[in-house]
C-alpha cells in the first residue's frame, strides 16, 4: 500500500454474497506507522453483478494500548 494508492483483492464464493449494509474493517495496528487513510471500500458481487459502496473518508488507527482494531461502514449506495 502506497499514498493515494488503491488496493484490490479478490475473493470467490460459489454463492451470492447477498445483500451487504455493513463492512467492517479491521487492522493490526502494526508496522512503523499503522495509521491508514480508507476513503472506501467498492464491494462488487460477480454472482448477481451489484455493487456496494462503503464511504469512509477519514484515518485507520487505534489507541495501541487497546484491542479493538476494528470498523464498520454502514453501505451507503448500489451502484
Amino acid at each position: 500500500m502506497q499514498k493515494r494508492g488503491k488496493d484490490m483483492f479478490l475473493a470467490t464464493f460459489r454463492e451470492s454474497l447477498g445483500d451487504l449494509n455493513y463492512l467492517h474493517i479491521w487492522h493490526s495496528n502494526s508496522g512503523k506507522s499503522p495509521s491508514w487513510y480508507l476513503s472506501r471500500v467498492v464491494v462488487q458481487d460477480l454472482n448477481n453483478d451489484k455493487k456496494y459502496l462503503f464511504i469512509c473518508e477519514s484515518y485507520r488507527y487505534s489507541d495501541p494500548r487497546s484491542e479493538e482494531h476494528t470498523s464498520e461502514l454502514q453501505s451507503r449506495q448500489y451502484l
